[in-house]
């Protein structure tokens, strides 16, 4: 019950009325999202530990992915508008990356849940 409120949380996160966001933005916003369930799912199951640094341990509290994934999704999303308002061509291209690597990180997460 916990986890699909908690991934609906995450998508709420963004802020859609902020700036023109493009799609990609939303699109990697929605990855960042679906990331930290089946993260969630892994370690509570204890067939994983978490990889990345920023977390802080191998096995983090779910307050701690929820927190730092609606960090994620602020800070992609703050970038995107900051860059669609100053430098504007550059805008897809830093879209285009943050998908490219947060769909290369779910991709990855994927060897875990089957």
């Amino acid at each position: 019950m916990f986890r699909p409120i908690a991934l609906a949380a995450l998508l709420a996160a963004s802020p859609a009325g902020a700036c023109d966001i493009h799609w990609q933005t939303y699109a990697t916003d929605a990855l960042i999202a679906a990331d930290i369930g089946p993260t969630m799912d892994c370690l509570h199951r204890e067939a994983c530990h978490e990889a990345n640094p920023f977390y802080g341990s191998r096995h983090p509290a779910d307050g701690r992915l929820i927190g730092m994934g609606l960090g994620r999704i602020a800070l992609n999303t703050g970038v995107a508008c900051w860059l669609d308002d100053h430098a504007p061509n550059y805008v897809k291209l830093f879209n285009m990356v943050s998908l490219g690597i947060n769909g290369g990180v779910v991709a990855a997460n994927l060897r875990f849940q089957f």
